[in-house]
């Protein structure tokens, strides 16, 4: 069986001007992801990302810090949906209806706090309205599928292939696997951990899931931390 290994980038710098850059923990998260690597002497066969900053980071530090050398290729399929069109498109939809979103876009609230609660309400209603003006999950998660697919055909057997990639595409790649509706695989991504690692096996005809989001090795790595955003 080959393997692949769906990664979530280490945490961004959320809140800063620039989201997309690691924050100091998230490379923290990218060096121990490598130690782990390291340690357990992993073979990469081959390696691959998307086309964001802190995808591209956190490869390049895990790789460096294992001192391994594959191939590396970038990817647009695994990219992140794009959540702050989702958010400028659907925020003052959904302002005109919930008060807390209402209170959120004037800022009369901590926003920081509030964000998790807001966001999964964008989603929820971008998942239950795909004609919203923005790219339908149903189109996100065939070009994440394809993506997958992409990879899965260049594995011989018994090898691996890292994917650094975020949430979403995650989320999208589990429920393809699992087959699962839309609302509840973003239960999933909620519980995402920064740097957590998702297995996928094959056959080189079907993908299986082996695990998802293991992230306890992050709890004994220094000057890290878990995080979620």
């Amino acid at each position: 069986m080959a393997a692949i290994y769906l990664i979530r980038h280490g945490q961004a710098s959320f809140g800063a001007a620039n989201y997309d850059r690691l924050s100091p923990t998230g490379e923290a998260q990218a060096r121990a992801l490598g130690t782990l690597w390291a340690r357990q002497g992993w073979a990469v066969h081959h390696a691959f990302h998307g086309t964001l900053e802190r995808q591209q980071r956190t490869l390049g530090l895990a790789l460096d810090t294992a001192g391994l050398t594959p191939p590396v290729q970038e990817l647009a399929a695994f990219d992140e949906f794009d959540h702050e069109g989702l958010i400028a498109r659907l925020l003052p939809v959904l302002a005109r209806e919930d008060e807390e979103v209402a209170a959120f876009m004037a800022g009369t609230v901590d926003r920081k706090a509030r964000f998790q609660s807001v966001f999964g309400k964008i989603v929820r209603h971008w998942l239950q309205h795909p004609d919203s003006g923005v790219e339908p999950w149903s189109r996100f998660r065939e070009r994440v599928t394809d993506g997958l697919n992409e990879v899965k055909a260049r594995l011989g057997k018994g090898e691996k292939a890292v994917i650094v990639t975020s949430g979403g595409p995650i989320t999208a790649a589990v429920q393809s696997v699992l087959g699962l509706g839309d609302e509840a695989a973003f239960g999933i991504n909620w519980s995402l951990a920064n740097a957590g690692i998702t297995k996928l096996v094959t056959d080189g005809k079907r993908l299986s899931l082996a695990y998802l989001n293991h992230y306890h090795y992050l709890r004994d790595a220094p000057e890290c931390r878990v995080t979620y955003r």
